[in-house]
Order: C-alpha cells, then structure tokens, then sequence
C-alpha cells in the first residue's frame, strides 16, 4: 500500500520546558521564514499524486508560528498534495499560543482535530514543568477551539510529576473530563538526559516518582477515565469510541508515512530517514542539496518482525502475528524461540486463537520491559 500519512515539524515554541527533549527551540531569536521556505521545498519534493488519510501538524508547538504563516503554510500545503483523501487532519498546540484567529486559518484550511498539551491543572506543577500557561487558559483554549467549529480535540497530561500526590493527579484527571474532550493522551513523565528537570533530579532539588506511586497513578488513570467514558486503546491513549488518533495508529501498525521538517522521520519501502535536527542545517541541506537527511536504514528481516511486534503491541489490540509473518518471510517461533510463550507463561501476554498477541492489563503496566525482552 502506498504510505497514508504525513507528518510536519514545526520545531518552535514560546519557550522550552524543563522535561522536554522534543526538538525543538524557542521562536524568539529564531528564523522560522527561511525555515519555511524549506519547508515547503520539501513539501513540493513529495511523489506526484499523494494523497494521504490523514496529516500531523507536530513540533514543537505549531500555534508558535504567526497565522499569517500558518496560512501560508497551508495554502502551499493544499496546492501541493491531493488532501482529498484526508480524515483526519492533525495540528499540536498549546495553551497560550492559541487565539481565534489562527484557529479559524486552521479550520480553513482543513484541519479538524487539535491536540492541546495541557499537561496538568496544578499551579506549581505547571511552573516546574516550565510551561508559559495556566490551567485557566487550557480551559479558554477548549473554549475558543469549540468556539472556533473543532468537534475533535485531544488533551495531552502527564502524571508521576515531582511531589505530585495521587489527589493531584485525580484532580488534574477529574478537570480534563469536566472540558469533554474526545481523546486523552496521559504519560507517565520520563527523565530525559540532557533536560533541566533531570539535572534538577540528580542535584537532589525535586523527588522522582516512585514505581508504587506511578503504578497506582496509572491505574487510576484507566479506571476513571472507564468511567468518563474513554476506552484505552494505547498503552497511554485513550479516546471515545469512534475518536482514535488514526495519524499515530500509522506508527503502531507500523505502516508507511512521510516525515518533513527537522527530524521528521519517513518510513517508505522498509526504508526509514531521517531528516537533520537543527533546523538552520536541515534549511541548508534543502537548499543546497533538495534533501534534509542525515540518517537512513534499512532494517534486515529478523529486526523488521522485532519492530512491528512492538510497536503493535502498543495498541490494546494487539498485533496480528500472521501480518507480520507475511511481510517480514520469516516465522515468529524462529523469530523469539520461546520468548512469546514465556510471556504468555508469565502472564504478560495473550494469545489469541487466530493467532493476534497482545498484551495482558499487567503486560500493559509492565510494557516497557515486555518490549524489551522482543524488540
């Protein structure tokens, strides 16, 4: 099948939060025009004819930009690639960067769903994550985008913060369904090296989480959000039916996409590249040489089968072992000798008699090391 999605880095925000190692940068002081005009070089440099299902708006913070570039943007994007097709049409923003008027160059051009980083109702929280907004403007930001005619919005939040007690994060739960949006993404926070909060935990200046407090978290997190109304169909993804992130299902299923801007990754015939980081250097390999990659590979068969068990076993679902098997060539008890019914053993998996596995309710609290022991 030829690839269903496309994905485009904004790699710009207001200012950068202390958890983050996204890429991405402060806008201030930055030359997002002439990356811009690489972008859309790039855009121009897509095959003849397609068309994909669905487009993902990402960063960074893409509300970061002007509206007028937002438009600009757009309107390159709509004269370039045959959006026909499109179901679902993606935009990341934040709260504070949000107003009417980029929102209503948003809907003009297409887009149907915004996925909001909210992150947390808390005050102090909030302020140690770094981010420049306030809980009362996550919930200006769903006002005016319901305002604006979005039926789709996602909230992204994250939980096992600093000193966060489970009465935090059932509040921070409780004030994201009060808002009714149809997906909730929440993330058990990861320390990332290289990240002002990281440092801040090796100095001793803020307590990290620990796995009783993450694991009870979770839970509550699948538990309440049953309750609203949300089905879990990711291990940190949860929507209302029928309203499933269906750009980032691309990824799960492991099917192909394209990836423009800076360090967007492309996924086409088995062979995956990635574009350069920086974005001054991904402008200059655009200009100079009509490509911003920096990176490729092409994954032998047996890491081929590895992958796409892992990233399939993501979904709640699970992964269909025969799909796999058919792409790849290869068997998967040739593939894991024993592995899987180890995990089946172990309780982490289940088989399926049409022979999909996923993972277990505790396979799902313990995924990380369940994809360490098959990747």
């Amino acid at each position: 099948m030829p690839p269903e999605g496309l994905y485009i880095h904004i790699p710009y925000c207001y200012d950068k939060c202390t958890y983050c190692d996204f890429n991405s940068a402060p806008i201030e002081g930055a030359r997002p025009e002439r990356y811009l005009v690489a972008l859309k070089q790039e855009i121009d440099g897509l095959p003849t004819g397609f068309a994909p299902r669905t487009v993902f708006l990402g960063g960074g913070t893409p509300t970061a930009l002007a509206a007028g570039q937002l438009d600009e943007l757009l309107t390159h994007l709509e004269h370039a690639v045959n959006l026909a097709r499109v179901k679902e049409f993606s935009v990341e923003a934040n709260p504070g960067t949000v107003t009417p008027k980029k929102l209503d160059v948003l809907r003009a051009h297409g887009v149907n769903r915004i996925s909001i980083g909210a992150q947390s109702f808390n005050a102090t929280q909030l302020k140690q994550l770094g981010r420049i907004h306030d809980a009362s403007q996550i919930v200006q930001t769903v006002q005016i985008a319901r305002k604006a005619g979005f039926d789709n919005l996602s909230l992204d939040l994250i939980f096992a913060l600093p000193d966060q007690t489970l009465g935090d994060w059932n509040h921070t739960l409780e004030q994201a369904v009060a808002l009714k949006p149809e997906h909730i993404s929440a993330y058990c926070l990861t320390y990332e090296d290289g990240t002002p909060l990281t440092a801040s935990a090796a100095r001793g200046e803020v307590a990290q989480a620990d796995e009783d407090t993450e694991l009870a978290m979770l839970r509550r997190t699948v538990e309440g959000l049953r309750q609203a109304g949300y089905h879990r169909y990711e291990i940190s993804n949860y929507a209302q039916p029928g309203r499933e992130c269906a750009h980032n299902l691309i990824y799960w299923r492991n099917e192909e996409y394209y990836g423009l801007g800076a360090g967007a990754t492309s996924y086409i015939n088995g062979r995956r590249y990635r574009n350069a980081n920086d974005p001054a250097d991904y402008a200059r390999r655009i200009a100079n040489d009509g490509d911003g990659a920096d990176f490729e590979e092409t994954l032998a068969p047996d890491a081929s089968f590895r992958e796409a068990v892992a990233l399939g076993l993501r979904m709640c679902d699970g992964v269909a072992v025969d799909a796999v098997e058919t792409r790849t060539g290869l068997r998967a008890d040739a593939v894991y000798d024993g592995e899987v019914e180890a995990l089946v053993d172990g309780g982490l998996l289940v088989r399926e008699p049409d022979r999909r596995i996923r993972l277990t309710p505790r396979g799902l609290e313990v995924a990380d090391e369940v994809m360490m022991r098959l990747i």
